[in-house]
């Protein structure tokens, strides 16, 4: 729980991307929990062609391993072992620096 609140990732994921809010109790969260106030850029694309955010690096709980945490333009988030998703999978886009990842 985040300061005394049930929310879900995306509010989570939100709040976190700075979507206007000061704390999580302040957002609005009438216009959707999608992440479309955050600006939507693809980092990177997969080699079936889609495009991907990144959205941050995690720990997976039940075995300690790396995960990279992404989402598409739809708003769905995914996430995928750092070794997958680094091993040839997903290509950085042109143009986006380390820091925007």
């Amino acid at each position: 729980m985040l300061m005394g609140m049930k929310l879900n990732i995306r509010q989570r994921l939100a709040w976190a991307l700075g979507c206007g809010a000061r704390t999580p109790s302040t957002a609005d969260w009438s216009r959707g929990t999608n992440l479309e106030c955050a600006k939507w850029r693809p980092t990177h694309q997969h080699k079936k062609g889609g495009e991907y955010r990144v959205l941050g690096h995690g720990i997976l709980e039940a075995d300690r391993s790396d995960v990279v945490i992404y989402d598409d333009k739809d708003g769905q988030i995914w996430v995928r072992s750092t070794s997958e998703f680094y091993d040839g999978r997903f290509a950085p886009k042109v143009g986006i620096s380390p820091k925007d990842q």
